[in-house]
């Protein structure tokens, strides 16, 4: 029990860590991933040997690509309210943080850079959701534990995941997504964010775009196997 504790509190500490340093998402998400490699060796080998088949097996290939537009869907937030997609676009464009639950860390710094960010991208004109195949008690959970200002939606059926993130793999994959408000269409997503063009986005979409680009430097281009944790 000792020892369970002890390491709790090392990848609590990692956590923290790591979410605080002054440097962008990717930065962050490296430094987690080598005191978790540190920390849980097995594990983490494991978890390289998953992220590897996935890639074999092409998860890239079903990702959604820019203008594709995203499946009209009805959701429940984690206190039950129905939400439907129309709804969370209706006033500009959206942000959706594509997560697996409230027990993964890699999840938790990507909603943590969104959090702080919410506030400008809000006032830039958008609005953000998180996705996760969860139960609404732990949709409950990842909102109360990362401390998030917006909502975070369930999908048990996977309805999200089946537009594209996700699919081809045999768990949900971390991704992030801006949704154009007016034609519903995509104009970036797993962990490479890119801005909308010039006659796709509107003056809200270029300016939600700079904000998240800002926040998480997701348009630099991480790797297939980095966006895997």
């Amino acid at each position: 029990m000792t020892e369970a504790k002890s390491l709790e509190q090392s990848l609590s500490e990692a956590f923290q860590e790591a979410d605080g340093l002054q440097a962008p998402l990717p930065t962050r998400l490296d430094f987690y991933l080598g005191e978790s490699r540190r920390l849980l060796p097995d594990l983490e080998a494991t978890y390289d040997q998953l992220v590897e088949r996935i890639r074999a097996n092409g998860a890239d290939a079903h990702v959604p690509a820019i203008g594709e537009r995203l499946p009209d869907f009805l959701m429940t937030d984690s206190d039950g309210h129905v939400v439907e997609l129309e709804s969370l676009i209706g006033n500009g464009p959206l942000v959706i943080s594509f997560n697996r639950g409230p027990w993964c860390d890699y999840c938790g710094l990507e909603l943590r850079a969104l959090a702080r960010a919410y506030r400008d991208i809000v006032a830039a004109g958008g609005e953000v959701v998180s996705i996760v195949p969860e139960t609404g008690r732990y949709a409950d959970d990842l909102r109360r534990v990362r401390d998030l200002p917006f909502r975070v939606l369930t999908d048990l059926d996977l309805l999200g995941w089946s537009s594209g993130w996700g699919r081809g793999s045999s768990r949900p994959i971390r991704a992030l997504a801006l949704i154009l408000s007016d034609s519903k269409e995509t104009a970036g997503g797993f962990c490479q964010f890119r801005r909308p063009s010039s006659s796709a986005g509107t003056a809200s979409s270029r300016r939600v775009s700079s904000t998240l680009i800002s926040a998480t430097a997701c348009n630099r281009g991480r790797s297939r196997r980095d966006c895997n944790r």
